[in-house]
């Protein structure tokens, strides 16, 4: 791992674990922001799933006594298989492609949380709707490595306690994570030369979670919310016209 590639890895891992620590979550959508730069859009998206791991453990273990269990690993089930079909799809797309969806696909999530879910309150959501959350959830976790934004909003509108929300939320992450990196692991995925790397990344990741525990009280979260979800777009948009670029040439 080259200096270059090494800051990269600590920049996406800071970034993620701040923002996380803000918001409450978004880790894995700042990790592919910028790991795809470096490690491309398969080899991005596992290091992002697995860099969250001591996270997740640590939150599950602070909220246990609040966890629905059922309601974690019901779902989590449908979530992994729609997962790991995509992820054997990711493999077989090209590089250049893979990237122009992930940059479409960013792009969109900014338009979502700028303008979207600001106006959504947590109702009580139907069946059909569930399904697509972990439907549509399962697809990117497995595509880009980025499934939580709409489990928020399906835990959000399933949960009426916050301490339960967090802590459901969090064991549902937790389950298809392990499962998430155990699948990119016998798929080859995820192999030796690239665990140095999850580690720096996830150590960087808990250290800017630090940083945001210490200082989100002085700090205008919505502000910052809106200025990530304004990078978000930029990066999509980055990502839209590289595609673009090697279409054309």
């Amino acid at each position: 791992m080259g200096y270059a590639s090494l800051g990269m890895v600590v920049v996406a891992g800071v970034l993620a674990g701040f923002v996380q620590g803000v918001s409450g979550f978004g880790a894995g959508i700042i990790a592919m922001t910028v790991l795809p730069l470096t490690y491309g859009v398969v080899t991005g998206s596992a290091i992002s799933v697995s860099m969250g791991l001591p996270f997740l453990v640590s939150m599950v273990w602070r909220y246990r006594a609040h966890v629905r269990p059922l309601q974690a690993v019901a779902p989590a089930l449908l979530f992994m298989a729609v997962s790991s079909v995509c992820i054997l799809v990711a493999r077989a797309v090209d590089a250049t492609l893979l990237k122009g969806a992930l940059g479409a696909f960013l792009v969109v999530l900014s338009l979502y949380f700028l303008f979207v879910r600001r106006a959504e309150g947590s109702a009580a959501m139907g069946l059909v709707p569930s399904l697509a959350c972990i439907l549509i959830s399962g697809a990117c976790d497995g595509l880009f490595g980025i499934g939580g934004p709409l489990m928020v909003v399906y835990y959000l509108a399933r949960t009426s306690d916050k301490r339960a929300y967090l802590g459901t939320l969090q064991l549902f992450f937790l389950v298809t994570t392990i499962w998430g990196v155990s699948f990119r692991a016998f798929q080859g995925i995820i192999v030796p030369a690239i665990v140095p790397v999850i580690v720096v990344a996830a150590a960087a990741q808990l250290a800017g979670q630090q940083v945001a525990n210490r200082v989100v009280d002085r700090l205008d979260t919505a502000m910052i919310r809106r200025v990530t979800y304004v990078l978000i777009g930029l990066a999509g948009l980055y990502y839209l016209a590289q595609t673009l670029l090697a279409a054309a040439l």
